[in-house]
């Protein structure tokens, strides 16, 4: 979804770091002219972030999430030479994590949201854009419409797949993707954890996902968001 207003949101002027992290959630939501959001359940913590930071080619988002507030938020990285990585939630040490996926390649020709073959690409390439990560028999379960913000369509999909460690070991990993096209890209929030944790932690991976949203705007707006 398109940010409204944001441009003459941050026309008064770039906000040093101690003055973004003063302000509350709902106040910066505000500030940057972005669609209110129901309060957060309790055990969740609301995250507002930038994405492409950097000098480079990646497309410049504000992602907006709920996370379980247990999990640690790992930003990507900044420096001279641009951004690596990307935006992650978890409790690593247990296997319960989400991140977030941009591509460039939207639908094209028959390809949409509600594509399986198209829903597991994009899902397959999240979980598996660190290098280290080496799976085999994903599988999409199910896919379900989500919300319809601003006419940016959500999907949802329900997957599997078999982690290879470098141990020697295979994990069974369970999940749920949010998939949406906002701007030029395709987005996706994968939200998941291993089989016998997942009856405990379905919850928390559904509100992840259900409530994952992508706003683009003016490149030159959103690189002044933040200070640093």
């Amino acid at each position: 979804a398109g940010v409204a207003g944001v441009a003459g949101a941050i026309g008064v002027g770039v906000l040093r770091p101690e003055a973004v992290l003063a302000e509350s959630f709902d106040e910066r939501v505000s500030r940057f002219g972005l669609p209110p959001q129901s309060k957060a359940p309790g055990g969740f913590t609301p995250t507002l972030e930038l994405y492409g930071r950097g000098q480079g080619d990646r497309q410049r988002l504000l992602v907006r999430f709920n996370r379980p507030s247990l999990w640690v938020l790992v930003k990507p990285s900044v420096d001279v030479n641009g951004e690596d990585g990307t935006l992650s939630a978890g409790d690593y040490q247990k296997g319960d994590n989400a991140a977030l996926y941009v591509t460039g390649a939207p639908p094209s020709g028959t390809a949409s949201l509600s594509d399986k073959a198209f829903v597991q690409q994009i899902l397959s390439e999240a979980i598996s854009q660190k290098s280290a990560n080496i799976y085999e028999n994903f599988k999409v379960k199910k896919i379900y419409p989500g919300v319809n913000e601003a006419g940016h369509e959500y999907m949802l999909a329900d997957f599997q797949y078999d982690l290879l460690t470098g141990a020697g070991f295979v994990v069974n990993r369970v999940g749920v993707g949010s998939i949406t096209n906002v701007g030029k890209g395709t987005q996706a929030m994968v939200a998941a954890t291993t089989q016998t944790r997942y009856k405990k932690n379905e919850a928390d991976l559904r509100e992840v996902a259900n409530s994952f949203r992508v706003y683009d705007g003016s490149a030159s707006a959103l690189a002044n968001l933040y200070d640093y």
